[in-house]
C-alpha cells in the first residue's frame, strides 16, 4: 500500500499475514468463530527510514446466527445474521522519533469496534453462490487516532466441477470512512476499492482443503 503524497509525505506499507482461527458450533443455528491475524508489516517514510515488525494483529470474535433455512437437511438457501466485535490487540507503532505512524501504517486500528451484517448462501445441484456485508463501527478509541465505520462486502460463484475440485468467482468491495488524527480529518484516509478475481478449491482427501486465488483492483477511489 501507499499513503500520502509521492516527494512530500508518502510512506509505503508491505505486510505478510496468517489467521488462525477456532469455529464451534454448540447448536446447529449458531456458529462461533475468534480469528488471531499474526503479521509481519515493513513501513518506509518519505526519508527512507524502515519500520519492521511481528505482531500480533487485531483479535475478532463473531457469532452467527442463522435466521432462516427452507429445510432442515441439505438447505438451498441459508440466511444469516452476524454480531461481533473487534478488539485493540495489536501493537502501537511509532516512528524514529516517537511520534505514532498514520491510522494506515498501524497494525490495527487501536480501537474497539462493533461488528454486524448479513449474509446468504445459495446451493443448486453443483453451483452455489455467497454474499455478506459486514459494517465495523468503531465504538471506543483513542484520542488521537480515530478510524471511521468502514463496510465491507463479498459476492461468490462457485461450480463443484468434480468431486475433489471446485472454481470460483468472487467480488469484493470496501468502504471506509475518514480517520481523524488529533480531531483533524485525515485527508490521506477513507474511500472505495472493489476487486474482482477467483479461486481454485481442492479437496486431496476428507476434512482438508487447499485453496488458491487472486485479486485485482478493478477501481479505487481510496
Amino acid at each position: 500500500d501507499s499513503i500520502g503524497e509521492p516527494s512530500v509525505d508518502e510512506t509505503e506499507i508491505r505486510e505478510l499475514r496468517t489467521d488462525i482461527a477456532v469455529a464451534w458450533a454448540p447448536i446447529d443455528v449458531l456458529f462461533a468463530m475468534v480469528t488471531l491475524p499474526f503479521l509481519y508489516r515493513e513501513v518506509t517514510d518519505q526519508s527512507l527510514a524502515t519500520d519492521r515488525a511481528w505482531g500480533l494483529g487485531d483479535v475478532e470474535a463473531r457469532a452467527k446466527l442463522f435466521v432462516y433455512r427452507d429445510r432442515p437437511l441439505a438447505p438451498r438457501h441459508l440466511l444469516s445474521a452476524m454480531l461481533g466485535f473487534k478488539a485493540p490487540t495489536a501493537e502501537r507503532r511509532q516512528d524514529a522519533n516517537g511520534e505514532d505512524l498514520p491510522l494506515e501504517a498501524q497494525p490495527g486500528t487501536g480501537s474497539w469496534d462493533l461488528l454486524i451484517g448479513p449474509s446468504y448462501a445459495l446451493f443448486s445441484g453443483d453451483f452455489s453462490a455467497y454474499t455478506s456485508a459486514q459494517l465495523s463501527l468503531p465504538f471506543a478509541t483513542r484520542e488521537d487516532l480515530e478510524p471511521g465505520p468502514s463496510v465491507r462486502t463479498t459476492l461468490t460463484a462457485q461450480y463443484q466441477a468434480l468431486r475433489w475440485l471446485a472454481l470460483r468467482a468472487a467480488a469484493d468491495t470496501r468502504w471506509d470512512d475518514r480517520a481523524r488524527e488529533n480531531g483533524e480529518i485525515d485527508p490521506n484516509s477513507g474511500g472505495f476499492v472493489a476487486f474482482t478475481g477467483g479461486d481454485v478449491l481442492t479437496s486431496p482427501m476428507e476434512d482438508l482443503t487447499l485453496l488458491l486465488g487472486a485479486r485485482a483492483p478493478v477501481f479505487q477511489a481510496l
